[in-house]
């Protein structure tokens, strides 16, 4: 008599069959769960934008540095890449102090790169290491070694130059009327036309040149790159315009 607590060892009729059939149904599955993934793979961007894109949201400015050079080696002329690669290399603060040691980040690499561009004999790779000095100095708040590298540049419809030297006069120069002409450049070369649409704007809400900035809030080509928040100032200038301000304290 077999115990009710053991299997027989004698198979049902019928294992074999079912044992197939498992195989066959595991096999579709398979087969499916392949087909579904190459078919998502395909929507999945790859490369080096992709790679930039995931050391961006890591905040791994190191990695970041590395994706923006490999960008530079293949599309060496785009400024964009340079520019990239040295903001990520500036995000690293410049002394960072532990609970053991202080560690300066070191820039001679940078310097000597954007250095050795410069010493070329091709003008266009010295205008390449001219920008992305003016550019370093820039972000380091040397205005005068920024000015004095930019001016060099022989190129002068490169894209982000005139940006670059008006945002240095307007905002380590205080220099807005000189700011202008160049972002008027930029913008009619068709450059870095966002960035010199927001200083304009940034600009003329300084100086309360509120008609030249709400007209270019409604250029019918540039509109579309005014900054939000500045729509936000101009449509608070307005209502306050049509009522008395309190100023708190004073009789106004």
């Amino acid at each position: 008599m077999t115990s009710p607590f053991l299997s027989s060892s004698t198979p049902p009729k019928n294992s074999k069959g079912i044992v197939k059939k498992h195989f066959l149904i595991s096999m579709a599955l398979l087969g499916v769960v392949i087909l579904a993934s190459t078919e998502a793979n395909r929507f999945v961007t790859h490369g080096p934008r992709n790679a930039l894109e995931g050391a961006r949201a890591s905040l791994d400015n190191p990695a970041l540095e590395r994706e923006y050079a490999k960008l530079i080696a293949s599309d060496f002329f785009n400024l964009e890449n340079h520019r990239g690669y040295l903001d990520a290399h500036l995000a690293t603060p410049k002394v960072q102090h532990t609970r053991h040691s202080t560690i300066t980040r070191n820039d001679n690499g940078i310097l000597n790169q954007y250095n050795g561009y410069i010493s070329s004999a091709d003008p266009a790779v010295r205008d390449i290491g001219l920008y992305g000095m003016g550019y370093f100095c820039t972000r380091q708040k040397e205005a005068d070694k920024a000015l004095d590298c930019l001016g060099k540049i022989a190129n002068k419809n490169l894209p982000y130059v005139n940006n670059t030297l008006g945002y240095i006069f307007l905002w380590d120069k205080h220099r807005p009327d000189l700011a202008s002409d160049y972002f008027y450049r930029e913008i009619a070369i068709k450059g870095n036309v966002k960035g010199a649409v927001s200083n304009l704007a940034q600009l003329f809400w300084d100086g309360r040149k509120l008609k030249e900035m709400e007209a270019l809030s409604r250029d019918a080509d540039l509109g579309q790159y005014f900054p939000i928040h500045y729509l936000r100032y101009l449509e608070l200038s307005a209502f306050s315009s049509r009522r008395p301000v309190w100023c708190p304290g004073r009789a106004c």
